[in-house]
């Protein structure tokens, strides 16, 4: 009988339940252009639900659990529309234009608000200018221990009154892709400060065996988190002892200890999937052009194993959303301790070359330098405040590879490199009219021999090669270029955009063991 009266409940709440709509269907939102663009929602079981778009209507019918989703067909571009969708009552979402969708992703770099940068009144500007054709989404911060599939969240025209919470970088993004297409651009910001990569990750793509030590990590921070615990007082006592030992450690010649973090218990934001769970799963099915991606900071102090995490990210999300979409991201920017050796000992070039690996691995997967973006006179800045340029250099390289025009988007980048007596000659891609930035010699490039030991190298340019010598290095075997956290490097290109730094040997660097959370 007990089961009787559940089975009962069950079919009745799929029977009562109403017409609904996914959080992301509101009024003002942007579909893709080009594109049928998919929804999804409740009704009642078996329910018929209709919809009208503009002049094309359609049906779809939901399932045993009322649970539906449809696609709305491909609409022509340059007009506003109203979708109407009915079943036993009527939504109406209103204002709906076509346009260029972007998901704006990552951690506290790429959540930065436009408030908080340097360029507050050039934004506003901008603002006026883009007059109502830059929309946005916020997805609003949510940890779920099991994947949630609606999201509490709407859509709003950027104007003068909300332009302060929006992502400084994504603004810009939008605001530039705007006026070069001259179409709406929507961003979906999904972003949350001090976030690792495997958080923003599905169950499925953290099965391989790589990852069991970040799973017994979590097994035993979890064993160990207790009822009672304050976290405020833990993490202020860790504050406090911070300076002290990575002063001990410079001093040791020793790695630094990274920036402690809060205690983690089980619904802690970098506990596995528990971002995607809570905030990207419900978006995951919702048309988009592609993705800008800011993060890395917090994975830099595992950065040899942010090799596959950054790769397996993007595999993930990809799959989830069911298309090959563009995947854009930030090159970690400069940070911490000025570049006083040829090589420093320094996590953030390996976590740079993660990034790197990963845009060569990947088709339609590509990053932008911002290494001299920092804040000269604050360089242990983790938020550098000028995000005009990094949105300006992620859209010009969105422009370049996605909408085909002609617009510079990178510095300087090696393509091979061959010894040659006692040189090494490293051929460059993107290098047309390199020079210095500041006209003067070239500096940041290092070069070894086989004791691998790291010297300064005298650089000269020929044409779109690079000729490294060394009287203190009579045959150099490798070469490296800006590896350090603040690299001293001032190489550009006749766009004045930086060199991404490199190595061209395999010698081992920090964060080779370090692959717990």
């Amino acid at each position: 009988m007990r089961c009787l009266i559940i089975s009962l409940l069950i079919v009745t709440q799929c029977l009562t339940v109403e017409l609904s709509v996914c959080g992301l269907f509101s009024d003002n939102m942007v579909l893709q252009d080009g594109k049928e663009s998919q929804i999804w929602g409740q009704a009642k079981a078996n329910a018929e639900i209709s919809f009208s778009i503009g002049d094309k209507s359609w049906k779809a019918t939901a399932n045993k659990n009322g649970d539906w989703s449809s696609k709305i067909p491909a609409l022509a571009s340059g007009k506003s529309y109203h979708l109407n969708i009915e079943s036993g009552k009527t939504i109406t979402i209103k204002n709906i234009v076509i346009g260029e969708v972007w998901i704006a992703g990552g951690q506290s770099n790429m959540q930065w608000s436009i408030a908080r940068s340097s360029f507050k009144n050039e934004a506003k500007t901008l603002c006026k200018q883009t007059a109502a054709n830059i929309r946005w989404i916020k997805i609003p911060y949510r940890v779920s221990r099991k994947p949630l599939s609606d999201v509490n969240a709407q859509w709003s025209i950027v104007d003068e009154g909300n332009l302060d919470g929006m992502s400084a970088v994504a603004f810009n993004y939008a605001a530039h892709l705007q006026q070069r297409l001259g179409k709406p651009v929507g961003i979906i910001q999904c972003c949350i400060g001090g976030t690792v990569a495997e958080s923003w990750m599905s169950e499925q793509a953290l099965q391989r065996d790589i990852y069991k030590p970040l799973h017994n990590g979590w097994k035993k921070l979890i064993e160990e988190w207790y009822p009672g615990i304050d976290p405020k007082k833990v993490y202020a006592e860790k504050c406090k002892q911070w300076p002290i030992e990575q002063k001990k450690a410079l001093a040791a010649g020793k790695e630094p200890p990274p920036w402690p973090s809060m205690p983690k218990g089980p619904d802690h934001k970098n506990r596995l999937n528990a971002l995607y769970n809570g905030m990207l799963y419900g978006i995951s099915p919702y048309t988009i052009k592609g993705v800008i991606w800011y993060q890395g900071e917090s994975n830099a102090y595992r950065a040899i194993q942010y090799r596959d995490l950054l790769v397996d990210l993007i595999k993930d999300w990809r799959r989830h959303w069911g298309q090959d979409m563009p995947f854009y991201m930030v090159e970690l920017c400069s940070y911490q301790e000025l570049q006083k050796g040829p090589v420093d000992r320094h996590v953030y070039p390996v976590a740079r070359e993660a990034q790197m690996l990963a845009a060569k691995q990947l088709e339609h997967c590509d990053l932008i330098s911002c290494i001299d973006l920092y804040d000269k006179n604050n360089p242990k800045d983790i938020h550098p405040k000028n995000k005009r340029d990094v949105g300006k250099r992620l859209a010009d390289l969105a422009l370049n590879q996605q909408y085909q025009l002609a617009v510079a988007y990178s510095g300087p980048r090696l393509l091979k490199h061959e010894i040659k007596n006692n040189s090494i000659v490293l051929h460059m891609e993107f290098a047309e009219n390199m020079h210095a930035v500041d006209n003067g010699a070239i500096k940041g490039f290092a070069i070894a021999g086989t004791d691998k030991k790291w010297h300064w190298a005298e650089a000269q340019i020929e044409g779109k090669t690079i000729i490294l010598q060394s009287k203190q290095v009579e045959k150099p075997v490798a070469a490296a270029y800006g590896w350090a956290g603040v690299p001293n490097g001032n190489l550009v290109n006749g766009n004045k955009l930086p060199a991404f730094g490199f190595r061209t040997d395999d010698w081992p660097r920090s964060t080779h063991k370090s692959v717990n959370p």
